[in-house]
């Protein structure tokens, strides 16, 4: 039996678990899981601390009451053990090198084109309409596009929409039925995914945004970079990977512009 995980996180009294067993989907929003939190002193459920101290496990039934116990004794004596119960349920639960790679998980890349009527679309102010979406599932190798204007090509799968709410409700669909575990692209974290994540919520509204996670939950966060706000959305339960970010944070070399045409002929000698 093999199994992996895709994606933990911690909600309130909850462990939301994703993962594969055996190739196959699994996923909980109640994963049985009971925190052991240790205090200074011995008896007879003893661990050690890295230094050699004596510990003495404390079980708890859940999460709620392993934070109570933390609150109540912080200031008393120290605690030790990991609150960050989302890792410690990775801790406990796999132990060693897990053996997978991008071929036992779904993955699509998303690229978006929206109109430029007042300039370029603003994440904060998401007045331009999208105009097209386009995905590309690794495991499938195939491109799906979706578009309000007709298009006569064939160098694609064009799935033509009555019109930008129609488009936004067939992507979202799109994305639960290849049930992906990561999405990517080229700056899609501040741009395509926080635009259509704000364009979402100005359309079709909230939750219709929360139907992108398994969990249904999609959280907006606002972070400072480089004294500049930006708005990301947070997919609970899946994993958006931006590819600007990796190639930024391990290429180690400034470049003078990190436009996706630019970085791809300095690289491989093409343009996107």
């Amino acid at each position: 039996m093999s199994v992996i995980y895709t994606s933990v996180i911690q909600r309130f009294n909850k462990i939301l678990f994703r993962g594969y067993k055996d190739g196959k989907r699994i996923q909980t929003n109640d994963a049985a899981y009971k925190p052991t939190l240790y205090h200074p002193g011995r008896g007879q459920n003893a661990s050690r601390s890295l230094y050699g101290h004596d510990l003495i496990d404390i079980s708890f039934d859940d999460i709620a009451a392993a934070k109570a116990h933390i609150k109540q004794f912080k200031d008393v004596q120290k605690i030790h053990g990991n609150s960050r119960f989302e890792y410690d349920f990775i801790h406990r639960n796999f132990k060693g090198e897990i053996a997978t790679g991008l071929s036992d998980l779904s993955v699509i890349f998303a690229d978006i084109e929206t109109s430029v009527e007042m300039g370029f679309p603003d994440v904060k102010n998401p007045i331009e309409e999208v105009l097209l979406i386009t995905c590309y599932e690794m495991r499938s190798q195939r491109y799906t596009t979706f578009g309000t204007r007709p298009y006569s090509g064939d160098d694609t799968n064009y799935v033509l929409c009555i019109d930008e709410k129609d488009l936004l409700q067939r992507w979202i669909d799109y994305c639960i039925e290849v049930d992906f575990d990561i999405l990517t692209g080229w700056n899609v974290i501040a741009f395509d995914l926080a635009y259509l994540g704000s364009r979402i919520i100005k359309v079709l509204g909230q939750k219709a945004l929360n139907r992108l996670s398994p969990f249904g939950i999609v959280d907006m966060k606002t972070e400072m970079v480089m004294d500049r706000e930006v708005i990301r959305y947070d997919i609970v339960g899946r994993t958006v990977l931006d590819m600007l970010e990796l190639y930024k944070k391990f290429r180690f070399i400034n470049r003078p512009s990190y436009k996706l045409s630019y970085i791809g002929q300095v690289e491989i000698g093409d343009t996107k």
